[in-house]
């Protein structure tokens, strides 16, 4: 070889070398773009390697989905001014907020909001990591600007909810949050829903964030983010929204807030939206209501629960007499299902005109689910050796009740009628 070529060679196996290391970091980077080092990204952008400065780009790129406008070709001495300050700004950007283990200041939360209004989802992840201690300050600061800046561009109203999910999930559902804050700003239904179905199991941190979209324009958003609310929230959750569902008139929404209520404890916080639903003209909504009461489990030691037995909003006797005459046979049966249960939310049978509506159930009613149930209600509330004789008529129109009679007189220890012998 030429000593010439040597000559010229040498420059290039000396950029060669200079550059190897840079390109093995930003490697390692971009297999783990969080644990990227900005102030040293930007110091590869600006290497004298071209190939350097274009795997430097390349992760840039990636990390904030962004074009910066910059050209790899280019020296670092020729890049335009404003490209140069835009890469500054983003190199430091987190250090907006400061340092973790201080406290920030006001002045420093308004500098933060500020820049999470353009900021990318990196520079979103590293402000909040950084605010995690101080979280409190920061949400609420991001609350009030995305509620009292009403003109903002959407992009950085997203941006700013964004950030605010981040930092109230960023603890709940550290693994997830990444995948989980996208889809819940996304405007696609289907994104959002997935978004919220991801939050049944991320506690009550994640309360904040699924609240945001009770109020949602989309009525299969609204019902699946009260639906999780209650099942992560429990009564804090029938509490927050107890002004909300007393005033609801959507079907779906208060079906899915009584089906989750026998899960419920203390059942003082949703009994008296139960009785509202209870007397509701819609057909299904009673009958969810009712069904929720009967199921409900209780203890006798609960003295919060036994409170319920005078409670103001309790329903009566009158208003279970009105249910026994109600037109749906749906709503007279789940009420006579109810009425089984002991617990201090449901009325005394001991009163006159309900043991006489129940009575009239069984002997009258025109549907065999209302008598049987009206049946069982005399049998569970040890009304069976006041009504024996009704009970007995009951067995010979409906043979298949017969056997269940005969049990009832065999517990009462009575002598079998012949009625019921020839039956």
């Amino acid at each position: 070889m030429h000593p010439t070529t040597h000559f010229l060679l040498l420059p290039l196996l000396l950029m060669m070398a200079t550059g190897a290391e840079p390109l093995r970091e930003i490697d390692n980077w971009t297999r783990q773009p969080e644990s990227c080092e900005r102030r040293a990204l930007l110091l590869h952008l600006r290497h004298e390697d071209v190939r350097v400065r274009s795997a430097a780009l390349d992760l840039l790129e990636l990390i904030t989905g962004k074009d910066f406008g910059l050209d790899p070709w280019l020296a670092s001495a020729e890049v335009p001014q404003p490209v140069q300050q835009e890469l500054e700004a983003w190199a430091c950007a987190e250090e907006v907020a400061g340092d973790p283990a201080v406290a920030p200041e006001a002045s420093q939360v308004v500098a933060t909001v500020a820049l999470l209004r353009t900021a990318d989802p990196d520079t979103q992840r590293r402000v909040c990591l950084r605010y995690a201690p101080w979280r409190a300050a920061l949400s609420a600061a991001l609350q009030k600007e995305i509620a009292t800046q009403s003109q903002l561009p959407e992009k950085e109203r997203d941006n700013l909810r964004s950030s605010l999910y981040r930092l109230q999930l960023q603890q709940a559902i550290p693994a997830e949050v990444g995948h989980v804050v996208p889809m819940l700003v996304s405007h696609a239904r289907n994104d959002m829903l997935t978004g919220l179905e991801a939050l049944r199991e991320a506690g009550h941190d994640a309360l904040p964030v699924v609240m945001s979209f009770v109020g949602a324009t989309d009525g299969l958003v609204r019902e699946v983010a009260v639906d999780v609310l209650l099942q992560i929230g429990g009564a804090q959750a029938y509490k927050i929204l107890m002004p909300q569902l007393m005033a609801e008139t959507d079907r779906n929404i208060l079906q899915i807030a009584l089906r989750r209520s026998p899960d419920c404890k203390p059942y003082v916080a949703i009994v008296g939206f139960l009785n509202h639903c209870a007397l509701s003209s819609d057909e299904d909504v009673a009958v969810a209501a009712l069904e929720a009461l009967g199921d409900m489990e209780y203890d006798t030691d609960d003295r919060e629960v036994l409170q319920l037995a005078t409670a103001k909003e309790a329903l009566s006797a009158a208003d279970f007499v009105a249910l026994l005459s109600n037109p749906s046979w749906r709503v007279r049966a789940t009420a006579l299902q109810a009425l089984r249960s002991s617990a201090p939310f449901v009325p005394s049978v001991r009163d006159k005109d309900l043991q006489a509506a129940i009575i009239h159930a069984l002997r009258e009613d025109a549907d065999d689910t209302v008598r049987a149930n009206a049946m069982s209600v005399l049998h569970k509330r040890k009304l069976v050796a006041s009504y024996m004789q009704e009970l007995t008529d009951y067995a010979v129109r409906t043979p298949s009740a017969t056997p269940y009679v005969v049990y009832m007189y065999c517990q009462q220890k009575t002598e079998l009628p012949p009625a019921l012998l020839d039956a």
